[in-house]
């Protein structure tokens, strides 16, 4: 079972109920929403059977027309176990709480629960949950797909993954995925010059030209085994990357995060996805109608946004070179102009401006270019540094 449109990043944010990127075809439709809904906590957190440290974070809900990530800060977190160890979260900023990574262990067949103090004196906590073992993921592959277009009257080209994988032990078991792919990219030129009044030199081409860029895939993946005889999950659909973007341009890694779940954790997340309309989106209804596993402690009937994860943990990474054999169709709007003074000076306020050179004059001529981002990687929302887990 997948829920979930790879296009739109609203069903992750409307699951953390705090930030929503309306960028879709499909008409929205939002109920009056009344004032008790606006201001809930919000939770996000798990504790797994990986190493730590683990995290939660916590906020306030916004206003259905108006969101914003609006962080709750000086709590109070702890999570504790059923052998009555805890441990109380440290705070690092923006709403987010972490343990020590020689603190709590998520051990399989232990329970978990977590209790959170706000700064107002509020309690709220889950009940204990148990962690279940984890699964094996045994393989994940892609194969090419070619897809239609929402906007253009021609097919997109891309990968579609896939995964293959079982669980040990004979019984039931619910299975949720969280997907994470980090690709390499380029900018379109390199730098040769700068311009900040004057037009210099730039004598590290390479500096701003490659970056690192790392996604969470808001899609909801689901799979139960409840009504099955065997335990393996064999070509289960992931998610599909295509061409319209860098991702694949020059290399492309995707971390699959499995976890093995307790049935009242994947009833919430599946309906979660049951507010979904068929293409995954959280339009028709809101998150406010499912009702995570954290409560008030002294009033059950406030509605607490969110959910404490407890679950085994599998993780599985895979790296792709480009393949060459896609057609590729990212942006490639990055005109070339020569540079006049109106220009640079109208676009004063962004100096120093980065610009290429024209092609065939060995560097030696200034071009001006659309954006920024066609010479540097992190106007891209790219990162520099590569990653600890990145191979070439």
């Amino acid at each position: 079972m997948v829920f979930g449109k790879t296009a739109s990043r609203i069903v992750r944010i409307f699951i953390i109920a705090s930030l929503i990127v309306t960028n879709s075809c499909i008409d929205e439709y939002w109920p009056e929403v009344l004032p008790k809904y606006e201001r809930l906590l919000v939770v996000d957190g798990q504790i797994d059977s990986e190493e730590g440290p683990y995290s939660v974070s916590l906020s306030l809900s916004t206003e259905v027309d108006w969101p914003f990530f609006d962080p709750l800060e000086g709590c109070i977190v702890t999570i504790t176990d059923d052998l009555g160890d805890s441990e109380q979260l440290t705070e690092i900023g923006n709403g987010k709480y972490l343990t020590n990574k020689q603190g709590i262990k998520g051990i399989p067949g232990r329970s978990y629960k977590i209790e959170i103090l706000t700064p107002q004196g509020k309690n709220y906590q889950s009940d204990f949950m148990k962690m279940s073992h984890p699964g094996v993921i045994d393989s994940i592959y892609y194969k090419t797909a070619n897809k239609p277009h929402p906007e253009f009257e021609r097919m997109m080209s891309g990968l579609q993954f896939y995964l293959n994988g079982h669980h040990e032990n004979n019984s039931s078991f619910y299975f949720y995925w969280k997907i994470e792919q980090t690709y390499k990219f380029n900018a379109n030129y390199r730098i040769r010059f700068y311009y900040d009044g004057q037009m210099r030199r730039f004598f590290n081409p390479d500096s701003l030209f490659t970056c690192y860029k790392n996604d969470l895939i808001p899609n909801i993946y689901l799979y139960d085994t409840e009504n099955l005889n065997s335990r393996e999950i064999m070509d289960f659909p992931l998610h599909y990357v295509n061409t319209e973007t860098k991702a694949l341009s020059i290399r492309y890694s995707v971390l699959v995060n499995q976890y093995i779940i307790t049935k009242e954790t994947y009833k919430y997340y599946n309906d979660i996805a049951s507010l979904n309309d068929e293409q995954g989106d959280l339009y028709s209804r809101l998150p406010f109608q499912v009702r995570g596993n954290v409560y008030n402690t002294e009033d059950n009937d406030e509605p607490v946004l969110g959910y404490f994860m407890v679950a085994g943990k599998s993780t599985k990474r895979i790296f792709i070179d480009r393949p060459n054999y896609l057609d590729y169709y990212y942006s490639d709007s990055c005109n070339l102009y020569g540079p006049d003074a109106e220009l640079l000076w109208i676009h004063r306020n962004e100096w120093p401006l980065f610009l290429p050179a024209f092609p065939g004059t060995g560097g030696a001529s200034p071009a001006w270019v659309d954006y920024q981002w066609c010479v540097d990687c992190t106007k891209s929302a790219g990162d520099l540094a590569k990653p600890e887990f990145w191979v070439e």
